[in-house]
């Protein structure tokens, strides 16, 4: 097979080979988990798990599978596609309808790395769950602080080497998430049992929501809007009128998303290659890598998501 000849100065036989032998599984399919694949592909890997419960809309056009020959399809269709189009012997599994209790492990079991990028707050813990079971490292790529534009960065939590507490995580993501932990430590009883629960995923869903755009307003009325966009704040403030549902997500632009996704697909492979893990971060407005800090991945990142 001679797709990937051109990168011999950087992939060895022996890298290649590691490449086609890896299995990646990738949750949300939006503004970086498309420029992600679409990378990773690119590099030779040819073992895929996509879920994302979405379809292509006329929208968002940040995201990088979104024609107008994609409106209407579901992502993992045309992921799957796009993915096929560029390496004929690439063997993908796709999950249309999304990260669940009862399918998050089948998801995880055999994965060499995960992505989490859904902007679904079960899906992201679901993938964390997953991945603490079967000891696989777990990336994800946003904004490094919501209030800094300029710096973005993809970081690893890494389960090999460390284990997840369910009493903790629940503490921890509620706060990140703005959910009450209680509701969290529910769910992952019943991802223990692997039983889907509609009901409480919505409360979750709707409590998380709530909390992005409480924060984001916040952050406009208090005179922050410089942190979201070099746009004057009464423009921001009128734009999230119009759009109340959403306005949060709308801090992010395509060659942010592109570029988050690089970073993203970039930690995954040093994983894959038995590289060094580290941070991989940059800041957009000096063109240097972002200041270096503790990585930790966070469901439901105000200006990123999978959606974004």
């Amino acid at each position: 097979m001679q797709y990937f000849r051109m990168q011999q100065f950087f992939l060895d036989e022996q890298d290649q080979q590691a490449l086609q032998r890896a299995t990646v599984a990738i949750a949300g399919l939006g503004g970086i988990g498309a420029p992600a694949l679409e990378l990773l592909a690119r590099n030779g890997v040819q073992h895929f798990r996509l879920a994302d419960g979405d379809c292509y809309d006329d929208t968002n056009c940040r995201q990088l599978f979104q024609t107008v020959n994609t409106i209407g399809l579901s992502k993992v269709d045309a992921a799957h596609g796009r993915v096929l189009a560029i390496n004929r012997e690439a063997q993908v599994a796709t999950y249309e309808d999304g990260l669940k209790p009862s399918n998050y492990l089948e998801f995880c079991s055999g994965a060499d790395a995960i992505c989490s990028q859904s902007d679904d707050a079960t899906a992201f813990l679901l993938v964390h769950l997953g991945a603490a079971k079967y000891r696989v490292p777990v990336f994800h790529a946003a904004r490094a602080s919501i209030h800094d534009r300029y710096q973005i960065r993809a970081s690893v939590r890494d389960y090999r080497e460390i284990t997840l507490d369910p009493d903790e995580t629940a503490v921890e993501f509620g706060k990140r998430w703005g959910v009450e932990p209680a509701l969290i430590r529910g769910f992952i009883e019943y991802a223990e049992r692997e039983e889907d629960c509609p009901e409480l995923h919505q409360r979750i869903i709707e409590a998380n929501h709530a909390f992005r755009c409480r924060t984001v307003r916040s952050m406009l009325n208090n005179g922050e809007h410089s942190a979201l966009s070099d746009k004057s704040r009464e423009y921001l403030l009128e734009v999230a009128e119009k759009h109340p549902d959403d306005f949060y997500k709308m801090a992010v632009t395509p060659e942010m998303c592109f570029m988050m996704g690089a970073l993203l697909a970039c930690a995954v492979k040093d994983a894959l290659l038995g590289r060094a893990q580290r941070t991989w971060s940059f800041n957009l407005r000096d063109g240097v890598p972002a200041e270096a800090e503790q990585s930790v991945p966070v469901a439901g990142s105000m200006m990123q998501a999978g959606g974004a």
